[in-house]
């Protein structure tokens, strides 16, 4: 994916976040009424933008988010299935959820994106250039009357920075205009139209957003705005902003009047729209007749202003309440297989530093996913995450190998398939073991593979012994080379109508594959949820979950562990270009033990290799349906 794209995924999720709070301010204002006044009702907006600004959050129990799952955004392609990936954890990432975010793999999506950016910010840009081109061309007003009325608001408004006073037709209400070097703008004629104490009420309003620093605001909405434009609940909640301001600083203004001044005011307000009803909008300008909708809440507002701090607790608390539950984030939680009760205790941070500590590499890997990737409720941290991956890979090795002679796998399922004919290659050691972390590779017309291992010359002599592969290397791997390594896909040579072909031929790992392409939209081919539909229905046509636990003494406290057993005492993976005896590896958490669970098209067969297997009973076998197929293929594999 080209880089312009990979961060529109978490973009969607930030402003769905920022949705969910746009609705709860909105509440929180029509709750409380006139009992939140109207600088509060301006500081619950700032939270807002605040939510749309910042990229990262802080899992934490009081998050509103978790009573709202929204969609967690992995950031890479959907997991490969476990046959394929051996005794590897699952890919970085959450689990799909039942509802996704729009699917960001699809580069039209980043193209309509960048087309609606582009478009907002040269509509707001073309405004400002309108307005300036104008003003900027207008000489300042020199009346000593009308300067000394304005110096004379200035301090009272305790402002010392110059603001130019400007009449111009470019405008048709009076406005601010920018920041840096703010200019008063008034409509050509008001000056000598109005009173003394009305221009002293317009004076008051205008340099009210300076002091507020509306216009900065502005500049600042706009450009969330050009990022967030898809999202209408962002556009309605900066409308919102922009009338709550206006309450906002003639409140400040009758804060800073003299007693009594309320209806005079009010009444400068009504002149000017009936005046000078029609506004313009740039981000550059903070005007006074902004929203005329509100003009009757502004004239109420106006009639009962006293200047008082009632209230205040009130607002505190609801900002302080809304921060607390909006700016964290729902805090992960295990996911389980379809249809398997989950149980015991989530992921244990003590368990998994002693399993460390003691020489476990699939622990110490875990460690490193946690606090590299932020997940289990831990906040990323580099520091913890370097060290735990120089554990990880202090005595590994990649080992690399290719096909020979008349042997031309397509797929990582052929390659694997027949390296488990032929090689215990998966020794069951509870260190990352000696092959692990599958991976294919194109190179050239053919597909090359590798695993990692801490045992590289137990590993070559495995692999020895299977027909058609030849190992090529053997490479200590660095911190570096490892994340590349991890974070790499599957690749296969792929052609749709050699897949078509080998699918109507019964080969149910190329009904996976037609599935997997047209469900996800991989390899060029797009979407197509009925084609989908025929190969999944191909596919699940004879395919069974068999599930296990473990007895006696053998208690795994991950998937490695489990498996590893299994390919030490089973030859139950049987190389069938088929699903297989046994393939789709899962673990899943039940009370305070793991069990697990293989689909096969064979189950009687995978039924009688797991008898061989010392510690484990098979405890059901089911059918799978289309629907369960799906859940099973996402979910992850669990430890204790």
């Amino acid at each position: 994916m080209h880089p312009l794209f990979t961060p529109l995924s978490g973009l969607l999720r930030i402003s769905a976040q920022a949705s969910v709070l746009i609705v709860l301010v909105l509440a929180a204002q029509g709750l409380c009424g006139r009992s939140l006044q109207p600088r509060w009702r301006c500081a619950l907006w700032v939270l807002v933008l605040l939510r749309l600004a910042l990229p990262w959050t802080v899992p934490s129990p009081a998050s509103v988010f978790n009573l709202f799952k929204l969609p967690t955004v992995s950031r890479t392609a959907p997991p490969e299935p476990a046959g394929w990936a051996g005794l590897e954890p699952p890919a970085p990432g959450d689990t799909p959820a039942a509802a996704p975010l729009p699917n960001t793999e699809r580069p039209w999506l980043a193209w309509i994106w960048l087309a609606g950016a582009l478009g907002t910010a040269g509509c707001a840009g073309l405004s400002h250039y309108r307005i300036y081109r104008r003003v900027a061309r207008q000489r300042p007003l020199i009346s000593e009357t009308t300067l000394g009325l304005l110096e004379d608001c200035k301090a009272l408004m305790g402002i010392s920075a110059p603001v130019t006073l400007i009449e111009t037709r470019a405008i048709e209400s009076p406005a601010l205009f920018g920041f840096v070097r703010p200019r008063l703008l008034l409509p050509a004629g008001l000056a000598s139209t109005f009173t003394r104490e009305e221009l002293r009420h317009v004076f008051l309003h205008e340099l009210a957003h300076i002091k507020r620093g509306d216009v900065f605001a502005g500049w600042v909405m706009l450009g969330l705005q050009i990022v967030h434009w898809f999202n209408p609940l962002v556009w309605l909640a900066f409308n919102r902003l922009r009338a709550d301001r206006e309450l906002a600083c003639d409140a400040l203004a009758l804060s800073r009047a003299r007693p009594g001044e309320n209806e005079a005011y009010g009444l400068t307000i009504v002149k000017l729209l009936e005046r000078f009803s029609h506004s313009v909008w740039a981000p550059s300008l903070a005007g006074i007749l902004e929203d005329k909708q509100q003009i009757r809440q502004r004239i109420n507002m106006i009639a009962r202003f006293h200047h008082s701090n009632r209230g205040s607790a009130l607002a505190v608390a609801l900002f302080a309440g809304l921060a607390l539950i909006t700016f964290t984030d729902a805090q992960q939680q295990a996911i389980a297989v379809a249809t398997e009760p989950s149980g015991g205790d989530e992921w244990n941070l003590q368990e998994r530093l002693q399993e460390a500590q003691a020489g476990n590499q699939w622990a110490a890997y875990d460690l490193w996913d946690a606090y590299h990737r932020g997940k289990h409720g831990i906040q990323p941290d580099p520091a913890q995450a370097e060290k735990w991956l120089g554990e990880v890979t202090k005595d590994l090795w990649v080992v690399r190998f290719e096909p020979l002679s008349g042997f031309a796998p397509a797929s990582p399922g052929e390659f694997l398939d027949r390296i488990n004919k032929y090689s215990r290659a998966r020794s069951g050691q509870s260190k990352i073991g000696a092959a692990s972390f599958f991976r294919t590779t194109k190179q050239g017309d053919k597909l090359v593979g590798s695993f990692l291992s801490n045992y590289p010359d137990q590993l070559k002599a495995s692999l020895a012994k299977v027909p058609g592969i030849k190992v090529t290397s053997a490479e200590k791997i660095t911190a570096r080379q490892f994340i590349e390594y991890e974070q790499s896909p599957q690749e296969s040579i792929w052609d749709l109508k050699a897949k078509v072909k080998q699918a109507q031929g019964g080969d149910q790992w190329a009904m996976y594959d037609l599935w997997d392409t047209y469900y996800r939209g991989k390899h060029g081919v797009a979407r197509d949820a009925a084609q989908a539909d025929k190969w999944l229905g191909e596919l699940v046509q004879n395919v069974w979950v068999v599930r296990f636990e473990p007895v006696g003494d053998f208690a795994p406290a991950n998937p490695g562990e489990f498996l590893g057993r299994i390919n030490e005492n089973s030859p139950c993976r049987s190389g069938r270009t088929t699903i297989g005896a046994a393939s789709f590896f899962r673990t899943t958490k039940k009370g305070d033990k793991l069990v697990g669970s293989f689909l096969s098209t064979t189950p009687d067969v995978l039924k009688d290799s797991l008898a061989n297997v010392p510690g484990l009973k098979v405890i059901s076998s089911e059918r799978v349906t289309p629907k369960q197929f799906i859940e099973y293929e996402q979910s992850r594999q669990e430890s204790l």
